[in-house]
C-alpha cells in the first residue's frame, strides 16, 4: 500500500527497500492510474463528440484504469516475493523503505 501519511513513530520498518528503478516503475503506474481516473470523470469527456465517441473514450479510460490496477497489483506481488513481506505493507517514497503501520 502507498501512504506517506502515517507518522514516523507509527512505522515499523521491515529492513528492506526497493531499488530506484522499482520505485520509478511504481510512480509511472500510479500516474497512469491517476490519469485514467481523471479521464473517467464525466466532465472530462470531450465536448462536441458523438455518443459513440464518448462511449469509446469512456471504454478506453476504463481499460487504462484496469490495466493500471493490474500493473500495481503485479508490482506489489513482485515486491512481496522478492523482499518477503506480507499484505498490508506500505512504502515510503522518500526512503524507498517498506514498513508496517504500528497499531
Amino acid at each position: 500500500m502507498i501512504c506517506n501519511q502515517i507518522p514516523e513513530e507509527k512505522r515499523n520498518y521491515l529492513g528492506c527497500e526497493c531499488t530506484k528503478e522499482e520505485l520509478e516503475d511504481l510512480k509511472l503506474i500510479i500516474n497512469k492510474s491517476t490519469c485514467a481516473t481523471q479521464a473517467l470523470d464525466p466532465c472530462n469527456i470531450p465536448e462536441n463528440c458523438t455518443d459513440r465517441q464518448a462511449e469509446l473514450f469512456t471504454k478506453a479510460a476504463l481499460n487504462a484504469k484496469a490495466e493500471a490496477q493490474y500493473l500495481e497489483d503485479y508490482w506489489w506481488q513482485s515486491m512481496k516475493e522478492k523482499y518477503n513481506f506480507s499484505d498490508g505493507t506500505f512504502i515510503d517514497f522518500n526512503s524507498r523503505k517498506f514498513y508496517l503501520a504500528k497499531e
